[in-house]
């Protein structure tokens, strides 16, 4: 009877066990879900740590200020300037290039 008792007890956990597996099972997270958003041109000087999954992409704990990116917000670039958005965050920017000034005017 101990036998018994002791296969149903274990038959029981074994089927229970795979039906736990089935409900916890969902998509392995990607590089840019682990933060491994950046590239090694970017990273350069830095500490990096790479992507287990994809070397390419790495992590450095660097911020857009860090990488030239000072602006937020309503910011405005000079004319003849382009406005360069930083691939971290996109809320941070950069004005790239020669500023066009009319006569008189001063930056």
């Amino acid at each position: 009877m101990k036998k018994l008792f002791l296969g149903l007890f274990v038959g029981t956990m074994v089927i229970g066990a795979t039906n736990v597996f089935a409900l916890t099972c969902g998509k392995l997270p990607d590089c840019d879900d682990l933060g491994y958003t950046l590239t090694e041109d970017l990273c350069e000087g830095h500490t990096m740590v790479r992507c287990p999954f994809d070397t390419s992409k790495v992590f450095c704990g660097v911020s857009c200020p860090s990488l030239g990116y000072p602006y937020t917000g309503v910011v405005r670039c000079f004319s003849g300037q382009t406005k360069k958005i930083c691939p971290i965050d996109a809320s941070y920017f950069k004005c790239e290039g020669t500023p066009t000034l009319r006569p008189g005017q001063n930056l």
